[in-house]
């Protein structure tokens, strides 16, 4: 083959090679500065914990009796003017709570718990664990413990619902209701149940971990079989006592 043919044929192989290398290297370049860090959205954790205590992404269920609702309706207004938003029950339950609480769902929540106490300068702060039925983030329930200023610290034995189950006009269930505040359980109901054919009271529990308290109480009661919930009653608490006809009174 004659040289002087191939030269020229190589010089325009080679320009060609040298051209696709640039366009090459510039769509590289551009594809880098795409991805460059300043072009992507990062994450904001600062800004996820601020919403997290931000108190417009809460709600609170608050309960009072009508007998104290000057301090319920404040409590009220005080959560409502942070920016929760609350639901009001009043009276619409036979709960017969004996001291203020501000209970929280999940561990996640203990902070704003925190600012709840802090703003309404009451209540002892609880985990649900299960032991209460409530819409919102949080239930606050706000009882005459507050009269004499100081709210009590000491932990409750347990959380204690109390129903008749047999014949409510004796009243038993409110004098045992009053037997146990007495020893700081925590009265969660005073009420009767649908059906009154129960002859033999039973002391239900709702965790494993209850059973201890459940033996105390029917021990304290006198009378009564200790039985797993096992999801089978609704109620509020640890512990629903069902008043049989076997009990006697104190």
């Amino acid at each position: 083959m004659n040289n002087r043919r191939v030269k020229p044929f190589v010089c325009l192989l080679l320009a060609v090679s040298l051209l696709l290398a640039v366009l090459f290297a510039g769509a590289m370049l551009s594809s880098c500065s795409n991805t460059s860090p300043h072009a992507e959205t990062s994450a904001n954790p600062a800004g996820e914990e601020q919403d997290m205590l931000d108190p417009h992404n809460y709600s609170i269920e608050l309960r009072y009796s009508s007998d104290i609702a000057h301090g319920g309706e404040a409590a009220s207004t005080v959560l409502t003017n942070a920016g929760y938003t609350v639901t009001e029950d009043v009276d619409s339950h036979v709960y017969q709570y004996s001291k203020s609480l501000i209970v929280y769902r999940s561990t996640d929540n203990i902070a704003m718990a925190q600012d709840i106490q802090q703003r309404l300068g009451f209540g002892r702060i609880v985990e649900n664990s299960g032991r209460f039925i409530f819409s919102g983030d949080f239930l606050v329930i706000y009882v005459d413990d507050l009269a004499g200023g100081d709210v009590a610290e000491e932990d409750c034995l347990s959380y204690v619902a109390i129903r008749n189950g047999w014949d409510p006009s004796k009243g038993f269930a409110k004098e045992i209701a009053q037997e146990l505040a007495a020893q700081n359980y925590q009265i969660t109901e005073i009420g009767t149940t649908d059906t009154l054919i129960y002859r033999d009271t039973m002391v239900i529990y709702r965790e494993e971990e209850d059973l201890e308290a459940a033996e105390t109480i029917k021990d304290t009661i006198g009378c009564g079989t200790t039985i797993p919930a096992l999801g089978r009653w609704d109620f509020e608490g640890d512990i629903l006592i069902i008043v049989g006809e076997d009990y006697a009174g104190p």
